[in-house]
């Protein structure tokens, strides 16, 4: 039977190195933080572009569209829990606009509506309190005449909390 040898000299072990850990455990926390601060900062910019859009005729936000060289308004108009587009008749005939219009609701192209000229509104119900990115092709005789994306800005509650 072998004895075993034993010395007075302790083996010692390298440390593994701890700064990949640390590297890592920072880059996650920092994903964290951002993630955490996202969803807040995103509402505040949200509410401050809401109150700053100007509003139309329906309380929608109205923007400033280029067709065929003449800027026109175009609001994104609140028919109750649907959205409608109003453009001004008297530059665009309405018989000759098809708009398609898309977001979280879905997609769906907006007829000319006599009774309340403007094009829509949407099958899509939503809360008109909230803020919706759409997209937006206005055609005429398979022509675009206009293509983009804007913000349906939510209609405000007139009631302030302090």
């Amino acid at each position: 039977m072998a004895n075993p040898q034993f010395s007075d000299e302790p083996r010692t072990i390298e440390p593994s190195s701890n700064k990949f850990r640390i590297l890592i455990v920072v880059g996650f926390a920092l994903i964290l933080l951002v993630a955490i601060l996202y969803i807040p900062l995103f509402n505040s910019w949200q509410e401050r572009q809401s109150h700053e859009a100007i509003r139309g005729q329906y309380q929608g936000a109205v923007y400033s569209i280029p067709i065929d060289n003449t800027e026109i308004p175009m609001e994104l108009a609140w028919a109750g829990p649907q959205l409608a587009i109003v453009l001004p008749q008297d530059q665009i005939p309405p018989e000759e606009i098809s708009i398609e219009i898309e977001g979280s609701f879905g997609n769906e192209v907006l007829g000319w509506n006599e009774e309340y000229s403007v094009y829509g509104p949407t099958q899509a119900r939503m809360d008109p309190s909230k803020h919706y990115k759409v997209e937006i092709i206005i055609t005429a005789d398979d022509k675009t005449l206009w293509e983009g994306k804007k913000w349906a800005w939510g209609v405000h509650s007139h009631e302030h909390h302090h």
